[in-house]
């Protein structure tokens, strides 16, 4: 038997504390480009003027966030010679757009009105799945330099051990 590190996020964050954290998490990635292999750099900084473009209001959730998600997570498994470090910096990458796609699902979700309690479930389901890709950035960064501190954390995250069999 195994013990995993299980989260529990918040599924209350207003909607412009998400985008300030999406917005910190591109800023985290810029900061930390210096991880980025040289073939994967030029993707990486599309990625981040598409994603910064999206906080904007530029472009929607599929130009903005969704096909950065796609791409990264496929870079990360394309450029054969990166250094374990480089490839937990693509997946730090990918987990902001993996954040900012489910932007998309919660600027849905709200555009409904909460018509019903459905609604309002699938709010909270967005909201938690945003804030647990932003644990995801925490957690690939350390891989790539244990010496970078989390940058995000929620007043009412929980984490336990759990077995698994």
């Amino acid at each position: 038997m195994s013990k995993q590190l299980l989260f529990t996020v918040s599924d209350s964050t207003s909607l412009a504390e998400l985008y300030r954290r999406l917005s910190h998490g591109i800023d985290i990635i810029e900061q930390h480009i210096g991880y980025a292999h040289k073939r994967a750099l030029p993707t990486v900084k599309q990625a981040i003027d598409h994603m910064r473009r999206f906080v904007s209001g530029e472009l929607g959730t599929d130009e903005g966030a969704k096909l950065w998600f796609k791409k990264l997570t496929k870079l990360a498994e394309e450029v054969g010679d990166m250094t374990a470090a480089q490839s937990a910096y693509i997946l730090a990458a990918a987990e902001v757009a993996h954040a900012a796609s489910h932007m998309g699902h919660v600027n849905m979700a709200l555009s409904r009105g909460r018509r019903t309690e459905a609604d309002a479930e699938y709010v909270k389901l967005q909201t938690a799945y945003v804030n647990f890709a932003f644990k995801g950035v925490d957690e690939f960064l350390a891989l790539t330099d244990g010496k970078i501190q989390p940058h995000f954390a929620f007043n009412d995250e929980t984490a336990h051990e759990a077995v698994a069999a």
